[in-house]
């Protein structure tokens, strides 16, 4: 029940605070957070480093939830009010802070035991994983060729320090 409440909460939040006249500017970025969302599902199908459980069933149904209930208001609010103007202080602090509100969703769930951790994942690299993707996605907003290989790199260095196997990928 509570992923299904963070679902509304980010579109009630949205409503209010997103920058719905420029919805299109923000579309490709919101496309590039679930395709690499479904793309680390894949790679660690067989090798789980977390699972997703919640009243809404398994994992397919809890990523399609995610990926579209709550990721495009994610994007759609994080870029809308991106300090871009201000000094990399403020770039920095708000990256930050959009890592550790998802990481603190994360952990919220983790309690509810809707997430479960498995082959040495937790939630300090979650956290980790949350401040990368919160760089990236900016990156994508503005220079989309360079996130993807910044992505590209991420992912290598998921498969090197979580050693998941090739011979796992699906």
């Amino acid at each position: 029940m509570i992923r299904f409440v963070f679902g509304c909460v980010f579109w009630i939040v949205i409503v209010y605070l997103g920058d719905w006249r420029n919805w299109k500017q923000f579309h490709l970025t919101i496309l590039f957070m679930i395709a690499g969302d479904f793309m680390v599902s894949l790679i660690t199908y067989n090798h789980t480093l977390w699972d997703l459980s919640s009243e809404l069933g398994g994992d397919l149904l809890n990523n399609f939830f995610l990926a579209f209930v709550v990721y495009p208001p994610t994007v759609l609010l994080y870029l809308s009010h991106y300090p871009n103007r201000k000094r990399l202080i403020s770039q920095i602090f708000y990256i930050a802070f959009a890592g550790i509100v998802y990481t603190f969703i994360e952990l919220i769930e983790y309690f509810f035991h809707n997430i479960h951790y498995h082959n040495g994942w937790s939630i300090w690299k979650s956290l980790l994983l949350n401040f990368g993707m919160f760089t990236v996605l900016k990156i994508h907003s503005v220079k989309p060729f360079l996130a993807y290989a910044l992505f590209f790199i991420e992912v290598i260095l998921l498969i090197l320090i979580c050693q998941i196997p090739i011979s796992k990928f699906k």
